[in-house]
């Protein structure tokens, strides 16, 4: 904490330097404070002792940086109020033109500090979905029930001591000081993600089982000190943060291994960070699920004399391995855990592997950073068939996996080559093959890459594709349809084997000359070797058969068309070319010309390289 403090200071030092203010609402208040002071004067002089929430709404002049129309969504990325950030940003206090338009299009409303006794008049505000209630002299709150919309609502310091009929919409609930003693108002909240509960009079946590969406609950300084009571977390699986401080129960031996283990994924614990290595080791008894020993030892008996562990298929949904367990598994170096359903392998980073086959499982991190090496030896990555998105390939860390030399990420969901992602020291081979949606690239270049595979996608153009040292690359089955397209190959100083099959481009009677010419290194193309003359001929001629073969049929070719074939191909393998097209070629030694077994060959067809096989014999 000390570290995270100091960080967090100077943070926010480097913000003022910039004149960067952090503190919204302080920022949001000087802003209107003149038309509010003047406006909240006039109200305090009032005699009676009842403030309504319609006596404010019927002064707009005094909503003034309170009121938002903006409809958002209610998750985000920060750790403030989303309320104060909405009002901070989107306030429509000065283009409403009276309270009716108030109450049909506001969305936000912050009435807190506004020594307000009672709620009448809030149900006319029916699209309001953020409501602060905060610091006032509230003891019910029972016209919210009328707010179908609402899914934030602070009510915190003020003086109820029941709560009854809360909309079922509420996502974030903040009843922190206040005098609850019970939790029964709870039966409405089985959507309620966050829930501050802390600083009031409650003594069992009772009624909590129905909020199974629970991710953060504070019940800090209370009066809970049943031990058995802590069952209940095991109904909201998807607990990340708890505080039961400052509470009887938390004084009790054993309390924070008790809590762990009804509550399996817990982040933080008391508003203190759980290590890395402590998480999760309640759900050892869940081996159907869990990767454990107990669950290794019964799929491989053998696996502490073998250098390679193979759980494939076996349904496992999260790695449950302590970390003195992971110490007996120092020896393995490559892990298959293929055909499973892990959306996460972090628990496992500290491991010596090398090769670790990841297929068909739910990916949605590999490694996290930390103070120790992540998966500091490992070199062959398998994530084919995760369904991984580029936004999912963020998250999974593959920048900390410096000596990763080959990955495999195909059949996955991926839009773009964003090469930004594999900038890595020894990566040596990637495969995106059959992601079916890749279009683009983003450049960056990859100096390291020698083996790419592209195939099976929807690129138009390898631009600005930058591989210099490129070996092996396959293209085929993509959209490229000009050698334009081709033109980041140019670049490649040791391309040897190209893949361009079953895109337009290859039609073109001069592509192969253009990577003859272009990417002279090439000695593979198309899976045809290019030294091979005679073979690559026979490729270049099949088309000047098909021509023939319709000449014959209904004369749709022209001789010219015939001409420049017979000229293409007599070049290439030095014959010389006969004055006529008919005429019989002189015959070259070495080179004998023989008809095709199965075709009949004319004697009016001459001895011309349609409808023949070539041949070399040795002179004798």
């Amino acid at each position: 904490m000390d570290k995270f403090e100091e960080s967090w200071a100077e943070q926010l030092k480097k913000l003022s330097d910039m004149n960067i203010r952090l503190d919204i609402k302080d920022e949001r208040r000087n802003k209107y404070e003149e038309t509010t002071e003047a406006s909240l004067e006039t109200i305090n002089n009032q005699t009676s002792k009842v403030r309504k929430v319609s006596d404010i709404t019927s002064n707009i002049k005094l909503l003034s940086g309170r009121i938002s129309d903006e409809k958002v969504i209610f998750d985000w990325f920060s750790i403030r109020n989303p309320l104060e950030i909405m009002l901070a940003y989107f306030d429509c206090s000065r283009i409403l033109k009276d309270s009716n338009d108030l109450s049909m299009r506001v969305t936000v409303l912050d009435l807190s500090e506004m020594k307000l006794t009672k709620l009448a008049g809030i149900q006319e505000m029916v699209n309001v979905q953020f409501l602060s209630l905060r610091k006032n002299k509230l003891t019910s709150l029972k016209k919210l029930n009328r707010l179908p919309l609402l899914k934030l609502l602070d009510v915190s310091s003020n003086h109820i001591s029941k709560l009854e009929n809360l909309p079922s919409s509420i996502i974030y609930l903040d009843v922190s000081s206040n005098r609850l003693q019970n939790l029964a108002f709870s039966q409405n909240l089985a959507n309620c993600r966050h829930l501050k509960l802390s600083k009031n009079q409650i003594k069992s946590m009772k009624g909590l089982e129905i909020c199974g969406a629970a991710e953060i609950l504070f019940l800090n300084d209370n009066l809970l000190k049943d031990r058995n009571e802590m069952e209940i977390l095991k109904n909201m699986p998807k607990l990340t943060h708890v505080d039961l401080s400052q509470n009887p129960i938390s004084q009790m031996d054993g309390y924070k291994s008790k809590i762990m283990q009804n509550a399996q994924f817990l982040i933080s614990l008391d508003r203190q960070l759980i290590p890395v290595e402590e998480r999760h080791i309640s759900t050892s008894k869940q081996a159907s699920r869990g990767l454990s020993l107990e669950l290794i030892d019964r799929i491989c008996p053998e696996w502490k004399s073998k250098q390679e562990l193979m759980i494939v298929d076996q349904k496992i949904e999260q790695i449950i391995l302590e970390k003195s367990q992971l110490e007996e598994l120092s020896h393995v170096r490559l892990m298959d855990l293929s055909k499973n359903k892990l959306s996460s392998v972090k628990e496992i980073q500290t491991l010596n592997i090398t090769s670790l086959e990841l297929s068909e499982n739910s990916l949605k991190n590999i490694a996290i950073s930390g103070d120790f090496e992540v998966f500091r030896n490992l070199e062959n990555l398998n994530i084919s068939n995760n369904s991984i998105t580029n936004t999912t390939l963020i998250r999974l860390g593959l920048n900390l996996l410096a000596k990763l030399k080959n990955i495999d990420l195909s059949v996955n969901c991926l839009v773009k080559f964003d090469c930004n992602f594999f900038d890595l020291p020894s990566l040596e081979s990637i495969d995106l093959s059959s992601n079916n949606l890749i279009k683009t690239i983003v450049r960056r270049p990859l100096k390291s890459v020698t083996n790419l595979y592209l195939q099976n996608n929807r690129l138009s153009t390898l631009s600005p594709l930058s591989c210099p040292n490129l070996v092996v690359l396959n293209i085929s089955n993509n959209k490229l349809a000009s050698c334009a397209s081709l033109k980041p190959l140019t670049e490649t100083r040791n391309l040897q084997i190209l893949d361009c099959r079953n895109n337009s481009v290859t039609e073109r009677r001069v592509y192969v000359d253009f990577i003859k010419s272009q990417v002279p290194s090439v000695i593979q193309l198309d899976d045809e070797k290019m030294n091979d003359e005679i073979e690559m001929t026979r490729r270049r001629l099949s088309k000047a058969i098909d021509l023939n073969s319709m000449s014959r049929r209904n004369s749709m070719v022209t001789s010219s068309m015939l001409s420049w074939f017979e000229k293409q191909e007599s070049e290439m393998l030095e014959i010389p070319r006969s004055t006529s097209f008919l005429e019989e070629a002189p015959r070259k030694s070495g080179i004998r010309l023989e008809p095709i077994k199965g075709r009949k060959i004319n004697d009016s067809e001459g001895f011309m390289l349609f409808g023949t096989k070539i041949q070399r014999h040795s002179k004798k």
